[in-house]
């Protein structure tokens, strides 16, 4: 492969600023020359046929593109993949690379598993010639086929993302367009295995940062692992594979690599490592910005707000030196007033910085003055996508003499919720820091336990509309564990509660029956009616697949102890919670006209609330859509189903709109709408993987059932 590098700090070379890509002129007329009779074919075509004269039988191949690639039928699921061989000719005359090609001969010809090779250099040196030629003299190491892809000069418009780099790819070994998998992680996974099965050769050029060539690296274990600790950072590759080359120790090398406190020197050989490269940057930052420099490597995010760098900034002003940071090639400014650290290894040397010249309390206290600030801005997303409901944080503390970042109009909401998807790395990241931190800092409801639990209840928000499973279960019982350290019995009996649902999700009952058990005994100690409550409804849910009747006494009591609170909105919610799952217990022990009673009940309740819940009605509307597919009212159903789930999307709950949909498609199959109905269960496969649900594999299963 040759690759360009991500513009590094100052004292790197920096293979972008003389990437140049060749001149086009270096792809000869051997491949574009126009013979005297020619036909034109653009585009894609299963077979293409040009006959001058025909003397005896004339044999046509499915699914073969001419001269791409050699053998193999292609094509889909079980059919015999092609062998590629579409790298460009080497240019007639070549003198002069005997060393390199040698060198890359004993690379490739000595490697067990998957190779990397990086090249660089200025312009009119003939990389692209070199590397063609190599491609053709190595064809016999390779008998998995040559893969090539070319991108896109910077600056033209052309696409020039990974996904279709892949995507070509995936072509040239023989998968056809209606057999691509949807997702971008899909394609890469398929292309790993298609590239496991022989060795094979990816050549690429004109690639402008790491993330261009990493999916394309052909499937290899150790490799894998290597390039992931790597970061793909072009220098830090080159210096591992000079490591390799010299001990042969991969299972050494990845188990520094795999070591947070040996990573950065693991990347190095000898006195060359990325600590010195980086650190010419670093000497060169005032006291301020590397001061500043050092507490950001404590931020567990992927990227930051200025307000959460004011927050340690000396001065309290951040933004001058923030922009000193990104003059430095540090920092990378995306968006306005957002920015990152320009590699996430450069944020572990930030980090490593902090522990040579900082004390574990002053490291400590950045993060929770960075962790506070964060905390206020994502109660103000709380308050925007979940409104008033039952929680432990104390949210008007806060966001007291705060601006609302998300405004107070109709799009709040949305506002919000978008942010928190951003957020979504750090919010188990700051878990995950805070509980690491809290082992060494203050235990009470305001050290890292306290930041812990509030920052696993106030995800929720994105949790209940974005069924992020994984994310939810991890944070959700680390902030209960996190609450119970600290002393503060409600924020745990809230967080058991609801971490039962992910937990109930991913298949593991058993563990979610222990966190409502244990949020149950808590509740005479706490006395809060509407956790209680809110308990027995979770309760209610987990018992409805294995004993319907326990689950609607379950949610009678709910009901029971949110009719004591009167008028009160949150009461009055509760209520309406308990009779819509009460309605879901009945559906599911076969009881239609109470469920469909208790369903139109809640329905009317959600909407006759002095804030209407949308949301909820939205669940319910979809609920009766299913009583009516039961009872074979279809018509009624699709009807019904489709206006649930366009109003469920509308308000990003997306997790509920993919349950909608898969009901939708079982009643357009009734009617036959076979193709409506795949269009359904696909919207639906693509929300399932982006939260990591297990259900996606049943919706896999049903789609592959129906082609």
């Amino acid at each position: 492969m040759r690759q360009g590098g991500e513009d590094g700090p100052e004292g790197l070379d920096d293979p972008t600023a003389h990437e140049v890509r060749e001149a086009q002129g270096e792809r000869s007329d051997e491949r574009t020359g126009t013979p005297a009779v020619c036909n034109e074919q653009s585009g894609r075509a299963e077979n293409v046929v040009q006959v001058g004269a025909v003397y005896g039988d004339v044999h046509v191949g499915a699914g073969a593109f001419g001269g791409r690639s050699e053998g193999g039928d292609g094509g889909g699921p079980g059919g015999r993949k092609r062998r590629p061989a579409n790298v460009p000719p080497a240019p007639g005359v070549f003198v002069d690379r005997t060393s390199e090609l040698d060198g890359m001969t004993r690379m490739f010809g000595g490697s067990a598993g998957s190779g990397v090779l990086v090249y660089e250099g200025p312009p009119g040196v003939g990389k692209s010639s070199l590397l063609r030629q190599a491609a053709h003299r190595l064809e016999h190491m390779f008998p998995g086929g040559r893969v090539y892809y070319e991108y896109p000069p910077a600056g033209t418009g052309a696409r020039s993302d990974p996904d279709q780099a892949v995507t070509e790819c995936l072509r040239d070994l023989g998968v056809r367009d209606r057999f691509l998998p949807d997702t971008f992680e899909a394609r890469v996974a398929e292309f790993r295995a298609l590239t496991a099965e022989a060795p094979v050769l990816v050549v690429v050029e004109g690639a402008q940062e790491p993330a261009q060539v990493r999916p394309l690296i052909p499937a290899d274990p150790d490799v894998d692992r290597l390039a992931e600790a790597c970061d793909g950072l072009p220098l830090a590759l080159v210096m591992v594979g000079a490591r390799l080359r010299r001990s042969g120790d991969t299972a050494g090398l990845l188990a520094e690599l795999g070591d947070e406190k040996r990573r950065l020197a693991a990347i190095g050989l000898g006195a060359h490592t990325l600590s010195a490269a980086f650190g010419i940057s670093y000497e060169r930052l005032s006291d301020r910005a590397a001061a500043l420099y050092r507490a950001l490597g404590e931020w567990p995010g992927e990227d930051f707000e200025v307000p959460t760098a004011e927050a340690v900034a000396q001065g309290g002003d951040a933004r001058p030196l923030l922009a000193e940071l990104a003059d430095a090639n540090l920092l990378v400014s995306e968006h306005v007033g957002r920015y990152r650290f320009r590699h996430p290894l450069i944020a572990a040397d930030a980090r490593d910085r902090g522990a040579e010249s900082d004390g574990t309390r002053s490291r400590h206290a950045a993060l929770e003055a960075m962790a506070e600030r964060f905390l206020a801005r994502l109660a103000f997303a709380d308050l925007a996508v979940m409104g008033t409901r039952t929680r432990a944080t104390d949210v008007d503390a806060l966001t007291a003499g705060r601006d609302d970042p998300f405004g107070d109009d109709g799009k709040a909401k949305a506002r919000a919720l978008a942010w928190l998807k951003h957020e979504r790395r750090t919010l188990t990241g700051l878990v995950r820091r805070g509980a690491e931190a809290g082992r060494d800092g203050l235990k009470g409801p305001d050290g890292f336990d306290g930041i812990v639990w509030r920052t696993a209840e106030m995800a929720t928000a994105l949790y209940m509309n974005v069924r992020f499973v994984q994310d939810w279960a991890e944070t959700g019982r680390a902030g209960a564990d996190a609450a119970a350290r600290a002393g503060v019995p409600a924020a745990e009996m809230r967080l058991r509660t609801v971490v039962s649902r992910p937990l109930t999700d991913l298949g593991d009952r058993e563990e979610a029956r222990r966190q409502l058990e244990r949020a149950l005994a808590l509740a005479p100690d706490v006395g809060d009616v509407m956790l209680e409550s809110s308990a027995n409804e979770f309760h209610g849910r987990l018992l409805e697949g294995s004993d319907p009747g326990a689950a609607v006494s379950a949610y009678d009591r709910a009901e029971a102890l949110c009719t004591t609170l009167g008028d009160d909105h949150n009461g009055r919610r509760g209520g309406a919670l308990a009779v819509y799952f009460r309605g879901c217990a009945h559906a599911a022990a076969g009881s239609e006209e109470r469920a469909r009673a208790d369903m139109e009940d809640a329905l009317a309740r959600f909407l006759g609330l002095p804030q209407p819940d949308v949301r909820m009605a939205g669940r319910a509307q979809a609920s009766l859509g299913r009583l009516h597919l039961g009872a074979g009212r279809v018509p009624e159903a699709v009807g019904v189903l489709t206006e649930a789930a366009e109003s469920l999307k509308k308000l990003d709950a997306t997790y509920y709109e993919a349950e909608a949909r898969e009901d939708l498609a079982r009643a357009m199959e009734r009617m036959n709408l076979r193709s409506e109905a795949e269009g359904q269960l696909r919207r639906a496969l693509e929300i399932y993987r982006e939260g990591g649900s297990p259900r996606a594999r049943e919706v896999e299963r049903r789609l592959s059932d129906e082609d």
